[in-house]
């Protein structure tokens, strides 16, 4: 067990108990990341906050319930990327698509560059054909996520991712 997820254990036990600043740190630990990974999916700073929040809600509802919790981060992504498959089944929509927020900060040639690695990510992503493939390959390059914690995410072996 790495020293993340045994901190992240120490954080549920104590959300469990009623910490709420336990909580708040689960939340600050994973809220940027958990929107990025949204906001890829779904292009849409609104849904993307909203199923945020949803997961956020979700994961609360499961550690008060006191179900077991051998991951948090996979259990998180797992909320997230439900929320997002139900958003597009809502939607009647097939076709994900990618995109990333420009930093307002950045000069514009940093903008140009930003905007070409996005339609070279977006056009590289829709290339693939199979939508398990395409999660895998955002989950590992975009979220920077190990072999192992995409294969909790997924609930798949390692091997097999």
């Amino acid at each position: 067990m790495s020293r993340e997820e045994l901190t992240d254990k120490i954080l549920v036990l104590k959300a469990r108990l009623g910490d709420k600043q336990a909580f708040a740190s689960i939340y600050n630990k994973y809220v940027g990341k958990l929107y990025r990974f949204a906001f890829y999916k779904t292009s849409s700073k609104e849904v993307a906050e909203d199923l945020v929040s949803q997961t956020f809600l979700k994961a609360w509802e499961k550690i008060i319930a006191g179900g077991q919790i051998k991951s948090l981060q996979a259990l998180l992504y797992r909320i997230t990327r439900n929320l997002i498959i139900d958003f597009y089944r809502s939607k009647q929509r097939t076709e994900l698509s990618l995109e990333y927020d420009v930093a307002e900060d950045k000069l514009p040639s940093q903008e140009l560059h930003a905007n070409v690695d996005q339609d070279l990510i977006k056009k590289a992503v829709a290339s693939i054909k199979n939508a398990d493939h395409k999660e895998i390959i955002i989950l590992r390059y975009i979220e920077d996520l190990s072999i192992s914690e995409i294969a909790k995410i997924l609930d798949k072996s390692p091997g097999n991712v």
